[in-house]
């Protein structure tokens, strides 16, 4: 644990972005507290669409509310549904994986299909598929981007498994008659955590860039609840004459997945033995 500790601090981007995260959440978390108002608070109707100021940090938008807050509850949103689309996914995604890597035959087929079909179509257009038909709500906007990211955890999943099969402690497992379930679950599953780690870091940079594209096209969390999408969305119009509407919500957006696919990657090296004894 020490040495993969040691090698992630090595990746100075890595550690960086991990930073950059965290006081993230911290802001989402805050948010109550280091904003002047609440995000659907109309305090500065007399400042419309007016530019940064030591009042109004960001600026403030086209029905006076303050930006600056509208950006750090947009960061709570779009943290949520990265975070907890990512559950979802980890949810459906890891058991498939696992099942369809143990057993091979039958079950791998129906699960690689189900893969290959999720794989197919982009996810973009599957979220608008099933955002038209159940609704744009948070929660559903969360079960929809978790339902259609578990394909890459799944694929990462069970090629751990298989490679697993092939372990001394797996064939040991085997010889001395434990049930395959509880081979499975129990000693199998707990020496995939490297893939699942990643992929869940990595789940919830693309679940947050699919919900805010869903917003951006008018179909994200309903307003006036803020959202990154939705705000460069509005922002586009006033962008010739009012530049910082669509732009820190850009920035943050930017940010954040970049940070996230970041630490993801150097999750990923950290965790590879191969790489580690390199450096």
């Amino acid at each position: 644990m020490l040495q993969i500790w040691n090698h992630f601090k090595k990746n100075k981007l890595c550690i960086i972005s991990f930073g950059i995260i965290l006081l993230l959440i911290l802001a989402a978390f805050s948010a109550s507290l280091i904003t002047p108002t609440g995000y659907a608070d109309m305090e500065y109707l007399n400042k419309i669409n007016s530019f940064p100021s030591k009042d109004n940090w960001f600026g403030v938008d086209s029905m006076g509310r303050d930006y600056f807050t509208r950006v750090v509850y947009g960061t709570r949103v779009s943290l949520f549904v990265g975070f907890a689309s990512a559950i979802v996914a980890l949810i459906v995604g890891v058991p498939l994986g696992a099942l369809a890597g143990y057993f091979k035959g039958t079950v791998d087929w129906v699960v690689m299909r189900l893969v290959e079909i999720f794989s197919v179509i982009p996810s973009l257009l599957l979220a608008m598929f099933f955002v038209t038909i159940f609704g744009n709500g948070l929660k559903n906007i969360v079960l929809i981007i978790g339902l259609i990211s578990w394909r890459n955890i799944c694929r990462s999943v069970r090629g751990e498994i298989i490679v697993l099969k092939e372990k001394e402690f797996f064939l040991a497992a085997k010889a001395i008659g434990i049930k395959p379930l509880r081979i499975l679950f129990r000693h199998l599953l707990p020496n995939a955590v490297a893939p699942i780690i990643v992929g869940v870091v990595l789940c919830s940079s693309h679940a947050i860039m699919i919900e805010a594209m869903l917003s951006f096209l008018g179909i994200g969390v309903n307003p006036p609840i803020p959202s990154w999408g939705k705000m460069i969305s509005d922002g586009i119009y006033y962008i010739q004459f009012y530049w910082h509407l669509p732009l820190f919500p850009s920035i943050f957006l930017t940010i954040t997945i970049l940070s996230l696919s970041l630490i993801g990657d150097g999750i990923r090296d950290a965790l590879d033995p191969k790489i580690r004894g390199k450096s």
